[in-house]
């Protein structure tokens, strides 16, 4: 049972009592383990690794995802694959950032095109 779907969080699975999914590792077998929070600032991560019997906890105060980033470096490290909380995390950072930064070039684009069209009108 801990391995059907229950709810979902942040768009991603829950399984069984809260139980996570993070990333598959072999013969279907998963990183699993449980991230909380609270506030003021307390992060908690769990990941265990149920073929190589090995896992971390990590209890944090002062952030909100710190404990998660870690616990995600870690999976990545024993894995090679990406955390799939921790993208569903950065996800609405990563397209915010990929708008500004399109808006930025296409400004600059703009500038750059507005100089050279001044430039050729002083030439002439």
């Amino acid at each position: 049972m801990m391995c059907q779907v229950e709810t979902k969080t942040l768009g991603a699975p829950i399984y069984g009592l809260g139980t996570f999914l993070y990333a598959e590792i072999e013969n279907g077998a998963f990183i699993i383990g449980h991230d909380g929070k609270n506030n003021p600032p307390i992060n908690t991560a769990f990941r265990y690794n149920p073929i190589a019997n090995d896992g971390i906890i990590i209890l944090t105060t002062g952030s909100t995802d710190f404990a998660t980033r870690i616990a995600s470096d870690w999976v990545f490290i024993h894995t090679g694959k990406v955390d799939a909380l921790l993208f569903t995390m950065q996800q609405g950072k990563m397209l915010k950032r990929i708008a500004i930064g399109s808006v930025i070039i296409i400004l600059g684009v703009i500038l750059i095109a507005l100089f050279k069209e001044h430039q050729k009108k002083a030439t002439k």
